[in-house]
């Protein structure tokens, strides 16, 4: 398949940087203490005493919050070579759920050996870092696109974002097309109805910018088109998503 233009902004110092950031976490993580879920499994409950860091060796984890209605709200995708620290702010608690979308590889330290860990080594520390800070923008950033915007806009921007955010974490050059998350996690993600969902994966597919939204995820075709539909600049975006730190 050709690669779509916009992806090759991926390319050079943001992809080079991830790779670094990436290499110098795996090696801070023990084997030994790997977690191998299946899909659909939860790793950790919110508000479960949290008690371990995490990082995806691959798959992908979903990152969500309880609502007031008792609903979720997905906050975060973490992708092959991220870490999370579900407690960094409350080590006693859990500030979220986390759910393996797919099958999935994760490696984990103890939180009582982790922030030592941190102190005894400068490079880990600022690897920690830029990751924290990729992932707050990544929050930030999405806010106001998807606060504001259409159903359209708001779906083609979250797809175009882990489309962007997938490639560069591909170690092996390739450019990820598929999005493995269904039509409810979509919308868990952009905020959405099940409804709301269903109406623009139909619209996206007769578009072309996508292809197939079941229970299997979701194939893109068009990042471009799903861009020009979001109304946002793929560079803007990428700076957003890697921070020069």
């Amino acid at each position: 398949m050709t690669v779509d233009p916009v992806l090759h902004a991926l390319e050079g110092d943001c992809r080079q940087r991830i790779f670094e950031t990436t290499a110098v976490l795996k090696a801070a993580f023990d084997p030994g203490d790997t977690l191998t879920p299946q899909a659909g499994s939860v790793l950790k409950l919110e508000g479960e005493n949290s008690g371990a860091v995490y990082f995806a060796s691959s798959g992908w984890l979903a990152v969500s919050k309880s609502t007031a209605d008792g609903g979720r709200l997905i906050v975060d995708v973490v992708l092959p070579g991220e870490m999370l620290d579900p407690g960094f702010t409350a080590p006693e608690a859990s500030l979220v759920e986390i759910e393996a979308l797919t099958c999935s590889v994760v490696l984990s330290v103890r939180s009582s050996d982790w922030f030592p860990r941190l102190a005894r080594q400068p490079g880990l520390a600022a690897a920690v870092e830029r990751e924290r800070q990729a992932s707050f923008a990544r929050r930030v950033g999405r806010m106001p696109r998807l606060g504001k915007g259409s159903a359209a806009a708001r779906v083609a921007c979250g797809l175009f974002e882990l489309c962007l955010r997938s490639t560069a974490a591909s170690g092996d050059g390739a450019y990820a097309t598929h999005i493995p998350m269904n039509q409810q996690q979509l919308g868990d993600f952009c905020g959405l109805s099940s409804v709301h969902v269903r109406q623009t994966i139909r619209r996206l597919a007769r578009d072309g910018a996508i292809e197939g939204a079941g229970r299997l995820g979701v194939t893109i075709r068009s990042p471009n088109a799903l861009a020009e539909i979001a109304g946002i600049c793929p560079d803007t975006l990428r700076q957003d998503i890697v921070p020069v730190v």
